[in-house]
């Protein structure tokens, strides 16, 4: 009889044969005990926002994985908050159902602002100081709206349900992707839509770089396209149909931008030549059983040294580069 392989050694051929391995978050911490319905992180990794299937909203800080606040609509119930928002510095939080939002100021908890939409929330994006955010709805267009007067600048058009959005720091540049197959590019002073760039599919992502001068996009099971925003030309487009991007973020200076995906994996791209150069597989809450996570948010810390992950089972991990 053959001596029987150590578990280690079952466990590490197991991964070696799956063709990516299974890397250790350097941290850890469950968010939400049943999942997430939205999640979003502010992208110099400073904050978390999540909208948990049982407990409604609240904001974690990433450096010691603590929550800070919870937050919810109605005073003693827990809402269903279907759209998540950060400023990139942190500063200015959003919550929404189908058909109302908050701002919160995260260092006092407090909220800054209440405004109903007019059509059900299906995604939301704060600018980069939190003064601009713009909205995805379900009627077939996109909102504007100036955070601190509760004002809407413009509507943007599309001819299906707007999923998915993304606006630049300065709030001066948005994109929308949408059920009608196409992302657009707007500029958010006039309201005047700049390139609209055809997909072949639901438009399930769109994310610009933090200066508004690149942009990736991507729909269910066909890859991302990489596009340059001044020029509005396409200057990759990496095809897979073995799964759909689900978030994505830019690295400091552009270079470089990470991917999640709805199979629990992350990948980082060089922008230059579209090639991957790392990947992570993340488990499941029982690594012993199958898991359909998929990453919900992704962001860089400050220093590019490490990036954090909000998956939809409710779980922030901090990884190292």
């Amino acid at each position: 009889m053959k001596p029987l392989l150590p578990l280690y050694t079952l466990l590490l051929s197991a991964t070696l044969l799956s063709g990516c391995m299974r890397d250790q978050a350097e941290s850890m911490q469950e968010v939400a005990i049943q999942g997430v319905y939205s999640a979003a992180l502010s992208e110099n990794g400073t904050y978390a926002i999540i909208g948990s299937i049982n407990h409604g909203g609240s904001l974690w800080q990433t450096s010691d994985m603590e929550r800070r606040y919870s937050w919810n609509l109605t005073a003693g119930s827990y809402s269903d908050i279907t759209a998540t928002a950060l400023s990139k510095n942190g500063n200015v939080a959003l919550t929404a159902d189908t058909r109302r939002t908050v701002f919160w100021d995260t260092r006092s908890g407090e909220s800054i602002g209440y405004w109903s939409t007019p059509a059900d929330v299906k995604a939301a994006a704060v600018s980069g100081n939190g003064s601009v955010a713009i909205f995805g709805l379900r009627d077939y267009s996109a909102i504007v709206v100036d955070v601190s007067t509760g004002n809407t600048l413009f509507r943007l058009s599309h001819q299906g349900m707007v999923g998915t959005v993304s606006i630049s720091d300065d709030g001066k540049i948005g994109l929308t992707g949408s059920d009608d197959r196409s992302a657009k590019l707007w500029d958010l002073s006039t309201g005047k839509m700049l390139y609209e760039w055809p997909h072949s599919n639901t438009v399930n992502l769109v994310k610009l770089s933090a200066d508004g001068t690149m942009a990736i996009t991507s729909s269910q099971h066909s890859g991302f396209y990489l596009w340059d925003v001044k020029s509005g030309k396409q200057t990759h487009f990496v095809k897979n149909r073995s799964h759909t991007i689900t978030a994505a973020v830019f690295a400091q200076g552009n270079k470089e931008v990470l991917l999640g995906t709805s199979t629990q994996e992350i990948s980082l791209w060089e922008t230059s030549s579209a090639k991957r150069l790392k990947r992570w597989r993340i488990a499941g809450k029982n690594p012993w059983q199958p898991s359909n996570t998929k990453v919900m948010a992704l962001a860089f810390s400050q220093q590019n040294a490490h990036f954090y992950s909000l998956t939809s089972n409710g779980i922030l991990q901090e990884w190292a580069l």
